[in-house]
């Protein structure tokens, strides 16, 4: 799996750790057998889900250059909820144009980013 497939997955990851968090709080007595094993299923994915989040917010923090680390962040963290952020969008707010100019200096700057991300080794399948 390269950078951008592995990043990719945050908006599903984030909305899945939410879904999980709302069902847990929705469950009833934590002691009670039955519920006790469901309950620890769910933590341990929202855990590995948290754990992975974390990662990949470490990766984009790790790179140097602040254009590249804004705009990948913007557009794998920055979406709509479970959504990655539309390239013409970051685009606007970077260069105040979102055509094939302003596209194509923020494809760059994020093209040049992402082949810096080392994606750890737990995630490449």
């Amino acid at each position: 799996m390269d950078a951008h497939e592995w990043l990719s997955r945050y908006p599903t990851l984030l909305a899945e750790a939410h879904e999980l968090t709302s069902e847990l709080e929705s469950l009833g007595d934590p002691e009670y057998p039955p519920i006790r094993k469901y309950r620890n299923d769910i933590e341990h994915r929202l855990n590995s889900y948290i754990e992975e989040l974390e990662q990949m917010q470490t990766s984009i923090s790790a790179l140097s250059n602040p254009e590249e680390r804004v705009i990948i962040r913007k557009r794998y963290t920055g979406g709509d909820y479970g959504k990655l952020k539309p390239w013409g969008e970051i685009a606007m707010e970077f260069r105040g144009r979102d055509d094939e100019v302003g596209l194509k200096w923020v494809r760059r700057r994020h093209n040049k980013g992402i082949a810096k991300i080392h994606v750890p080794e737990a995630y490449q399948s």
